[in-house]
């Protein structure tokens, strides 16, 4: 998870892809983790282009990536498939997106 931290040093991101990432569920948590920490980071809120796709993030890694999304006004295209986010997950996603929605 060195590689997150590199990642926020970072002064601004247009595109971040993460797919195929974890391995397992509890990867997949910590790739949710580092993902939500980049997109709360100054390089993080310039992001345009998401890919998580294929990461176990299971509904508690869903929800997280879901709960950062709200202040986020530039991400243009988000990739979640092949994650098993579950209703809650997708639910909250779908709120926060349409918050934000252009």
């Amino acid at each position: 998870y060195k590689a997150g931290a590199k990642l926020l040093q970072r002064v601004a991101l247009r595109a971040l892809d993460v797919s195929e990432n974890a391995h397992n569920p509890e990867d997949g948590y910590h790739t949710a983790q580092t993902v939500s920490d980049v997109l709360r980071s100054s390089a993080g809120m310039t992001l345009e282009h998401l890919s998580i796709e294929n990461n176990y993030l299971l509904e508690r890694g869903g929800m997280l990536i879901a709960n950062t999304l709200h202040a986020h006004k530039c991400l243009t295209a988000l990739d979640l498939s092949r994650n098993d986010i579950g209703l809650k997950g997708a639910e909250r996603l779908a709120v926060n997106l349409k918050r934000n929605a252009v």
